[in-house]
């Protein structure tokens, strides 16, 4: 996993690619399988090879889908960064849309909706609504996300200060 992500960072995508596919036929932890798929997905976007990014995508939601029950804490970080994923090619907006919003619905849902985990959901949302030429939607998520930064972090965060950035 570490040697994928240097050549990934040093743009030896190919070197990346074959570490971490020898990785992959070793990992025993479900951790670093899913950390595996999604590095993998990541390295096949950069290199804009989006179709294999899709299958590995699915290989990716497939495992996690397997390995952790929906109401596990931890799988709403998984559709959120196969959404992330997603969102990179136009013709995959829908599946990014519904990972999004199954992540989202797992926040509120384990989380409460004034988290900043949420907050975060709704940035990376408005970012594939602003990405998709929907400037309503992406503002109207903006707009969620800043009311529970400003609760919970008060006006004068970093955090804050990008998300008033991006409106």
């Amino acid at each position: 996993l570490e040697l994928g992500s240097a050549y990934m960072q040093m743009g030896r995508y190919d070197l990346a690619l074959e570490k971490l596919e020898q990785g992959l036929t070793i990992a025993q932890e479900a951790v670093n399988v899913g950390a595996i798929y999604q590095l993998t997905a990541v390295v096949y976007s950069m290199m804009g090879e989006f179709e294999l990014m899709g299958v590995t995508a699915d290989q990716w939601l497939a495992f996690e889908q397997e390995a952790l029950d929906v109401d596990h804490p931890e799988a709403w970080k998984s559709y959120l960064n196969i959404g992330n994923a997603y969102s990179m090619k136009m013709d995959w907006q829908d599946l990014a849309l519904v990972n999004f919003e199954k992540a989202l619905g797992i926040q509120l849902e384990l989380l409460g909706p004034e988290h900043l985990e949420v907050a975060r959901t709704y940035i990376a949302t408005s970012n594939f609504y602003s990405s998709s030429g929907q400037s309503d939607l992406a503002l109207a998520n903006l707009d969620k996300a800043l009311e529970i930064q400003l609760k919970i972090l008060g006006p004068e965060h970093l955090e804050v200060s990008y998300t008033y950035f991006s409106m």
